[in-house]
């Protein structure tokens, strides 16, 4: 099992077999059920190679580090069938040199920090801390925290970073969109399928552009946003308290119009939440912790005195059908 699973690693990543292990990898996808294990992995793979760097893995080192995570029992399988097995046991292996950790090349070293579905959290040399939201990477410069401290960000993350007035922390993204900071906490938004991207700062400054002539400094409780497709950068005045909701698990509405509410809900939830007709005019307040689709479209639901529906892919509200009641006699 161990040899196999390094090898079906190797094949995926793209490094070259040696005639004996593709003729146990060819023997081992004759079994379906480890085509299927073999498939499943390969998109994972796709999806971690998003963003290509030019990175040299050590598989035998990595599966080391693999089994030391087994054999300490921090990975857990609960009762999943032998299929689900079989990729979980996979899967974690490609965690491990790629998905989400450090990856590191033999001539540059330079560190990718990336996730697939899961929201990480990571510290980085000069002890800033990072919290890397689902499909996003972070790629730190090979001089990071000696000669600077640059790093490239694709997706999402939110940041407390540490002071150093000698080295400012930079970011940058697709675009030619960078921020500079000195010392900060911030989320910051560049995911490649967004038509807008958004920078929400809770301390210190940023300053936040592409040129010196298209760039913002934001300050406390301020929110900018980078059109993608103009190059303009613009500040809003109405600070959105659930810009980091996907890392504190928390969704606030205050006073908030409901087409608002809706679209941050579908943000969160990953779905479309459709309202009825003619709700332009009408608010919402309510704090939700750790929300579920159940939970808060049965409070919505109540205060407006809708009807709800979840499915795969929405949340449907809709108002109340009245009953005709019993008619009187003429």
């Amino acid at each position: 099992m161990e040899n196999i699973f390094g090898i079906v690693t190797k094949s995926i990543s793209g490094e070259k077999l040696t005639g004996n292990e593709e003729l146990q990898l060819e023997q081992w996808l004759s079994v379906p059920e480890n085509k299927a294990v073999y498939t499943e992995l390969q998109k994972v793979w796709k999806l971690s190679n998003q963003f290509r760097y030019n990175l040299n893995i050590d598989v035998d080192a990595e599966w080391e580090q693999f089994k030391h995570l087994r054999d300490s029992n921090k990975v857990r399988y609960l009762n999943k069938p032998p299929r689900l097995q079989l990729i979980a046991v996979a899967a974690s292996i490609i965690v491990l040199l790629g998905i989400f950790g450090i990856l590191s090349t033999k001539n540059n070293q330079q560190y990718l920090y990336q996730t697939a579905q899961n929201t990480e959290q990571i510290q980085l040399p000069d002890n800033t801390r990072v919290w890397l939201n689902a499909e996003s990477s972070l790629l730190l410069d090979k001089a990071y925290n000696k000669k600077n401290r640059n790093v490239k960000l694709r997706g999402e993350a939110y940041f407390e970073v540490e002071k150093n007035a000698e080295l400012p922390f930079i970011i940058e993204s697709g675009k030619g969109l960078r921020a500079k900071v000195l010392g900060t906490s911030f989320n910051l938004q560049v995911k490649e399928q967004s038509k807008t991207w958004a920078l929400n700062v809770y301390s210190g400054k940023v300053w936040f552009g592409n040129t010196s002539k298209n760039a913002l400094v934001v300050e406390k409780e301020q929110q900018v946003y980078f059109d993608t497709h103009s190059g303009t950068i613009s500040k809003q005045e109405v600070f959105n308290p659930n810009a980091i909701s996907w890392k504190s698990n928390q969704l606030i509405f205050n006073n908030t119009p409901l087409e608002s509410v809706a679209s941050q809900l579908g943000e969160y939830f990953g779905k479309q939440v459709i309202l009825p007709e003619n709700v332009q005019d009408l608010r919402y307040s309510g704090t939700f912790d750790n929300p579920s689709e159940k939970n808060i479209s049965q409070v919505i639901a109540l205060a407006m005195g809708w009807e709800y529906k979840i499915t795969n892919k929405a949340i449907v509200f809709t108002k109340k059908t009245k009953s005709a009641g019993i008619q009187p006699l003429s």
